[in-house]
């Protein structure tokens, strides 16, 4: 997953690396940072908590994890999918 965000497009006539909320906007700020993603993030990090995967990295959201199950790495995926879905970041 590929997440155009402001600090990659500021090599596209992106006037800013900037967020909404005022910090540089990265995969890292998205996910775990931003302010304005709390409630969507709430969700995301709750069903990765009822999976039992407390130790959380952007790597693990992003590309899964080989030494999981794949029923395991769907469900992230699909918790992943419905944080950017709620975030409405790319609407």
């Amino acid at each position: 997953m590929n997440l155009i965000l402001n600090v990659v497009l500021i090599g596209f006539r992106i006037n800013s690396p900037q967020c909404l909320c005022g910090k540089p906007e990265d995969t890292y700020h998205f996910f775990f940072v931003c302010k304005n993603y709390s409630i969507a993030r709430n969700t995301l990090f709750d069903c990765l908590f009822i999976l039992e995967l407390v130790n959380t990295d952007l790597n693990l959201l992003l590309y899964g994890d080989v030494n999981l199950p794949l029923h395991i790495n769907n469900k992230i995926f699909a918790a992943v999918h419905k944080f950017i879905d709620e975030s409405c970041r790319f609407s």
